[in-house]
């Protein structure tokens, strides 16, 4: 009895960690969603700007502490509320096992117009490397993207 009780409780863990990552992916998508919106809204310039303040400050407040960031189609990275990254090309710079994983995310979007692009990234809340999923968007003539960890 006592292992099928055991059994149970690790299937009802895995269980709500499935239902979590479909709640966190749906999230992603939201985000990229409402920035696609905003973009057809108020086009691109006002969008580039909007991604570049800080989440608290931006038009997506509302999906804090969710946030998306956007490179140009030549793998520069064009807006972020982390405005020190803005203006460099990622195309060259793996994670820590070795994938090109910001190449993987324009070449993703334009290729197949939308997708998910897994890396392995530093968790800001745990300080330890994580694995990670981004949901990325071709948006007009720009790459969307929104991150998530697994």
């Amino acid at each position: 009895m006592k292992k099928l009780s055991v059994a149970i409780a690790v299937c009802l863990v895995l269980l709500m960690a499935n239902i979590a990552s479909s709640e966190d992916r749906a999230q992603a998508v939201a985000v990229v969603d409402a920035v696609a919106a905003y973009y057809d809204a108020n086009g691109k310039d006002a969008t580039v700007a909007e991604l570049s303040k800080p989440v608290a400050e931006s038009a997506f407040k509302e999906f804090a502490p969710l946030y998306a960031f956007a490179y140009d189609t030549n793998y520069t990275m064009i807006a972020h509320f982390k405005t020190k990254l803005i203006g460099r090309s990622y195309e060259k710079l793996p994670d820590v096992k070795g994938k090109l994983f910001r190449k993987d995310i324009v070449d993703t979007a334009v290729s197949k117009g939308e997708g998910w692009v897994d890396y392995w990234y530093k968790n800001p809340a745990t300080g330890k490397l994580a694995e990670k999923t981004s949901y990325v968007k071709k948006v007009g003539d720009i790459i969307v993207a929104c991150g998530i960890y697994k």
